[in-house]
């Protein structure tokens, strides 16, 4: 990425961070949020750690004031968790005993049989953090793994089999559109959480060095004057797409 084409994504993320919470959020005019702090770190890391350790202390508060309750979601209690490491402090215990709860609530067969593979994946990786056993839960989705559509789907389900990165690879493939993008699946639009999860896969079968030029032309469609990136060309900057995009490119650096 070219340092003005950084700059503009600096900028943008520095626009969404509020030093009197100490998070980040998805406009400078909306609150901070767990999951917009998340993916803020997750590309400040790639681009400028250095901010992230001036904030520190103020982003560790944010963190800390957060209400545990209403983190009521796997995906939520994944995204703080991680935020923690990121930053290299422990978990509140007032978080481990409210979220260890949660977690046993959702061991019943039927509450399983509701979760979507990104889901199962979150409940595993947490269930791992806190030590507790994960072969039940691991047994319940091989019985599911067919059920795999999207390439979201195949992300999330090789990071617990990771066999089926292989397997899917075919299908990855196919899904790329002469834009240089991803779709959901072959025949569909291009999105960039799409193309980040067909990356990811790629990278990890060593399949990736082909076609960087057709990535990057998809990327840069997606690049708006904000500074951030959207899902698709024309649409709406947010962190989470700005990431995925800060991650392929980076990918693909000299």
């Amino acid at each position: 990425m070219e340092e003005k084409e950084k700059s503009k994504v600096l900028d943008y993320f520095y626009k969404r961070f509020h030093p009197e919470e100490g998070g980040f959020s998805k406009t400078p005019q909306l609150p901070a949020t767990i999951e917009d702090t998340y993916f803020s770190l997750k590309t400040l890391i790639l681009i400028d750690q250095s901010f992230i350790d001036s904030k520190k202390e103020r982003i560790i508060s944010f963190l800390s004031a957060s209400s545990f309750e209403h983190l009521n979601t796997l995906e939520a209690g994944f995204k703080y968790l991680k935020c923690c490491e990121y930053l290299k402090i422990s978990l509140p215990e007032n978080f481990k005993k409210i979220f260890k709860k949660k977690l046993k609530n959702l061991n019943e067969s039927r509450t399983l049989a509701k979760l979507t593979f990104r889901d199962f994946y979150f409940f595993y990786y947490l269930k791992k953090r806190f030590k507790e056993p994960t072969q039940k839960l691991k047994n319940f989705l091989e019985k599911k793994k067919e059920r795999a559509i999207t390439l979201e789907d195949f992300y999330y389900l090789g990071k617990i089999f990771p066999e089926v990165y292989k397997f899917s690879e075919e299908m990855v493939l196919k899904s790329q559109n002469p834009d240089g993008g991803f779709g959901f699946y072959p025949g569909t639009t291009s999105f960039m959480e799409n193309t980040y999860y067909a990356v990811k896969i790629l990278s990890v079968l060593g399949k990736l060095s082909a076609f960087p030029e057709r990535l990057k032309y998809f990327i840069k469609l997606c690049h708006n004057s904000d500074g951030g990136f959207s899902r698709k060309p024309g649409g709406v900057s947010f962190p989470e797409s700005t990431y995925q995009a800060i991650y392929i490119l980076n990918l693909f650096e000299d």
